[in-house]
């Protein structure tokens, strides 16, 4: 196999031979992309500093880096399909102006190498112009530390929130979550909202719980949380 030669650095009166021009030139070139393209949608990716691999294109499937994170893998879409991991129905509310625990699933088998999406719906009722605050524990970790997620308005009125929290693989983004709201009121008025959360890392363990947590900033309002879904993607997706 042909290996990079570091170019040459030439001077003045320097006589060429043909073996440089076949290192430095022909056998340089026979190490680029192109010329290790032997067939339509190859795609090309370092294997090491100077030397390049080529992954053959498969027929609906999408890529991704391996789990080292070392190398392009092509992989079938429903190795990533978005599995339902647990859910919890029952209606959870609050009049806590202080952070409290709301709608939970526990006896989850979530790695860190999977991607966690949360979704699940929110109301808060009118009865002060104040709003309310949502964040997420993963096992007993709060993330939202020094931030929080605020997905509705400070009219007094009801408003409903369905509300989406995406959390990479632990090693991706560690103190990332993009939280996704989509807010609907009584009057019919409608909002999206799209923010990303940083504060604790996401646990380096397996994950067995995920709670919703929530506040009121005036306890004339209610927060509720119901509909609690947790679904799991494994590998890295973004």
């Amino acid at each position: 196999m042909i290996a990079w030669t570091a170019p040459r650095t030439w001077v003045a009166n320097d006589i060429l031979t043909a073996a440089q021009l076949n290192a430095h030139v022909r056998d340089n070139l026979l190490e680029t992309a192109v010329a290790k393209a032997t067939a339509a949608g190859e795609v090309p990716y370092a294997t090491a500093a100077n030397a390049l691999a080529m992954l053959s294109p498969t027929a609906s499937e999408y890529l991704r880096f391996n789990s080292g994170a070392t190398a392009l893998e092509s992989v079938d879409l429903t190795d990533v399909a978005k599995t339902l991991a647990g859910i919890d129905t029952v209606d959870a509310t609050t009049t806590s102006t202080s952070r409290a625990d709301l709608s939970s699933v526990s006896g989850l088998t979530i790695e860190v190498t999977d991607t966690l999406v949360i979704e699940f719906i929110a109301d808060k009722s009118s009865g002060h112009a104040s709003n309310a605050e949502l964040g997420v524990k993963l096992n007993a970790t709060e993330m939202f530390t020094g931030s929080v997620f605020v997905p509705f308005s400070s009219t007094d009125q009801s408003e409903k929130a369905r509300v989406e929290f995406y959390i990479p693989m632990r090693g991706l983004t560690n103190r990332t979550v993009t939280a996704l709201a989509w807010r609907h009121t009584a009057s019919g008025t409608a909002a999206t909202l799209t923010e990303k959360m940083s504060g604790s890392d996401r646990p380096n363990a397996q994950l067995t719980s995920v709670t919703i947590t929530g506040e009121v900033q005036n306890a004339l309002n209610t927060l509720s949380v119901d509909n609690l879904r947790v679904y799991q993607l494994p590998g890295v997706v973004t």
